[in-house]
C-alpha cells in the first residue's frame, strides 16, 4: 500500500473509531510501528487528526463524545490544564474535604494540595500514584472498575458518596454548551458526577476551551447550575453567560 493511500486508510479508520492506538493500526494495515507514528504525525502536521500518546484521535466533530484511554487524555493541553489547576486550588482552604472525580484536568490539581493538609475523595485510580507523592490523605471510593477511564463506577461507588459530605468537589466535563450544559460519554459517570455534586458544598468544573460549545451524549448538570467553571475559555459573545466562568488570564 503507497503511503498516501495508507494515509487516508489511517484517517478513515481513525474517524470511525474516535480513538485508535499505534498498535491497532500496526496491525490492521500490517506495517511497523515506526511507519504509522509517522503518519500520525504527518496526518497531525496537516490538522487532519490529532496526536496522543499512544495513538490518534480523530477530529470530527463527534469525537469528544467518545470515551478514551487516560493515559492519552492526560496528555493534552497539559501546560494549560495545570494553570486551570491552580487558579482552582487558590479557592482550596487548609482542611477540606475534597472529591477529585476521574477526569484528566481533575488530576492536575493534586500538585498544588501538597501543603494544604486536606482529605480527598476519588473514585479515579489513576489519581492515586500522585496523591501517594505528594503524601496527600486519601480515601479510595471503591466500585467497578472502568478500564478506559481508570474510574471506579457502578452502585456502590454512588451509594459510598452518597454517605459523605464534601467541602468542595472537582470535576470535569466533556462538553460544555450553552443550552444542554455540561455533559459527558457515559450514563454511569454522569450518575456519579451527579451525586457527587450534590453532597458538596461547592463544585468546581475544571474545563479548557476545547470543551465548550460541545455536547457530548448525557447532561449532567444544566446551565445556571450550582457551581464554578475554571476556564482558559474566552467568549467574545455573551453566549455562556449563564455559567459562572473564572477565567485564565489572557
Amino acid at each position: 500500500m503507497l503511503r498516501e493511500e495508507r494515509q487516508r486508510s489511517i484517517l478513515d479508520y481513525v474517524d470511525q473509531q474516535g480513538f485508535v492506538k499505534v498498535e491497532e493500526l500496526s496491525q490492521q494495515f500490517n506495517c511497523s510501528e515506526i511507519t504509522i507514528r509517522r503518519d500520525i504525525n504527518e496526518l497531525n502536521a496537516r490538522k487532519l487528526i490529532e496526536k496522543l500518546h499512544g495513538g490518534a484521535k480523530s477530529k470530527k466533530e463527534m469525537a469528544y463524545r467518545l470515551d478514551y484511554p487516560i493515559s492519552c487524555r492526560s496528555d493534552e493541553n497539559k501546560g494549560v490544564k495545570s494553570q486551570i489547576a491552580q487558579l482552582a486550588a487558590a479557592q482550596i482552604a487548609d482542611h477540606d474535604h475534597i472529591f477529585l472525580d476521574a477526569g484528566s484536568s481533575v488530576g492536575a490539581v493534586i500538585p498544588f494540595l501538597k501543603n494544604k493538609h486536606v482529605q480527598v475523595y476519588t473514585h479515579g485510580m489513576h489519581h492515586l500514584t500522585n496523591l501517594d507523592y505528594y503524601q496527600i490523605d486519601t480515601y479510595v471510593i471503591g466500585g467497578k472498575l472502568k478500564h478506559i477511564t481508570m474510574a471506579n463506577v457502578g452502585a456502590d461507588t454512588i451509594n459510598t458518596i452518597k454517605d459523605c459530605y464534601f467541602d468542595i468537589a472537582v470535576i470535569g466535563a466533556n462538553g460544555i454548551d450553552a443550552a444542554f450544559g455540561l455533559s459527558t460519554p457515559d450514563r454511569e459517570e454522569a450518575m456519579i458526577k451527579r451525586a457527587i455534586m450534590a453532597h458538596a458544598k461547592a463544585t468546581f468544573v475544571l474545563a479548557d476551551k476545547s470543551k465548550f460549545e460541545k455536547v457530548s451524549h448525557v447532561s449532567f448538570a444544566k446551565p445556571k447550575g450550582d457551581y464554578t467553571i475554571f476556564t482558559d475559555y474566552q467568549d467574545e459573545g455573551d453566549l455562556f453567560t449563564a455559567f459562572q466562568l473564572v477565567k485564565l488570564r489572557k
